[in-house]
């Protein structure tokens, strides 16, 4: 499953379960099954020059988690950049952002008059979700990556947008980070769902 999101949060100051394989948010904001992603997140809101934002990311399990990537810099001109598997270990339960008014930003074409921090195309992370353990070994976990970290929009001041260009393998307990864009199991993307790099 690859694909980018740019989906609003549905409810602002409440967690909110979105689903990574269905790409929506679970009941009863959306189709969505799993809460793979729980989002909280809140804004406040004067003008496109003024605002402040805040977001929670935690999970539905307790071994589900997220961790930054930190890719070798001798990557950075590779097709691929990311290491070949993702970690087994290492994983945080939560991760915080804050956001001001950007000093630095640029408008994203897709979204008229969306600032966006440049630093976010910097970060990246591996994520697992839809962990489950017995007798201290896991007998299942899902694997994924967000390739242009979790991006909050603040487009006037009843939305906040997440962006989310993700990852997930589909294969339970496998940690394999390549994948071909050609058999992707999203289909009927539009062209700005499409991710542009494995």
């Amino acid at each position: 499953y690859a694909r980018i999101a740019n989906v609003k949060v549905p409810a602002q100051g409440t967690p909110c379960g979105f689903d990574l394989k269905e790409a929506d948010w679970v009941a009863p904001w959306g189709k969505g099954i799993v809460a793979d992603f729980v989002f909280t997140a809140e804004s406040h809101y004067t003008n496109r020059n003024g605002y402040t934002a805040s977001m929670k990311l935690t999970f539905s399990n307790p071994l589900d988690g997220i961790q930054p990537a930190n890719l070798p810099p001798e990557y950075a001109n590779s097709d691929f950049i990311w290491h070949r598997t993702a970690p087994e270990t290492g994983y945080l339960s939560e991760y915080e952002q804050n956001k001001v008014t950007p000093k630095m930003h640029y408008l994203i074409p897709t979204v008229p008059g969306v600032h966006r921090n440049e630093d976010i195309e910097k970060q990246k992370f591996y994520f697992r979700v839809r962990t489950i353990e017995k007798d201290g070994k896991l007998v299942s976990a899902f694997y994924g990556k967000l390739s242009a970290g979790l991006e909050m929009l603040i487009p006037n001041q009843q939305e906040v947008r997440i962006v989310l260009n993700y990852f997930l393998n589909p294969t339970a307990l496998d940690r394999n980070m390549e994948f071909d864009l050609k058999q992707n199991l999203f289909t009927n993307l539009t062209l700005v769902e499409q991710p542009r790099r494995p």
